[in-house]
């Protein structure tokens, strides 16, 4: 009996914590001031250690810019004035390293309809577990630098339903 219990036990809590040993993390990315009938876009978010060379990067998007990262799509919000927003959303699994200050790698790229140029405009930054909301003003082609903001108080109700960070890319 006691065995049994033992085992039932074990059966119930080892997904518990094996699940809860991998971090989650969401993205959501807000680029400003679009123009969606110039340009097509994509969001691309890598925190691994091996990162795409953006020349190589480049090259790919020009060469199959439709199959590149195609099962990550974003939304369009659009104000009354006719101003546009992308918003991107991703969630995954990661693993945070307080040691490296550059983990987390956000590029979008932006292709021209008319003339199949590509431009990347990117910024890197640490990688936390939890919601990290990304904002763009406009894009900007090149490095980009960034500010980052962490939610220090007063925590509210809703505060579980908020991002942990925001950075704002300049």
């Amino acid at each position: 009996m006691r065995l049994t219990f033992v085992l039932l036990a074990t059966f119930l809590l080892a997904p518990s914590v094996a699940f809860a040993q991998d971090p989650s993390c969401e993205f959501i990315i807000n680029l400003h001031n679009v123009d969606l009938e110039k340009y097509d876009y994509k969001f691309i978010i890598e925190h691994r250690h091996e990162k795409y060379d953006l020349v190589q990067l480049k090259e790919w998007l020009a060469a199959d810019w439709d199959s590149f990262n195609n099962d990550k799509p974003y939304s369009v919000l659009e104000s009354e004035a006719g101003n546009q927003i992308l918003m991107h959303y991703e969630r995954g699994y990661c693993y945070p390293q307080s040691r490296n200050d550059d983990q987390l790698r956000i590029t979008i790229a932006r292709k021209n309809k008319r003339e199949n140029t590509i431009e990347l405009m990117n910024t890197s930054c640490s990688l936390m577990s939890g919601t990290t909301e990304i904002h763009a003003s406009k894009f900007q082609i090149g490095k980009r630098d960034h500010e980052v903001f962490h939610m220090t108080g007063p925590i509210s109700d809703f505060s579980n339903r908020l991002a942990n960070r925001k950075i704002i890319i300049n």
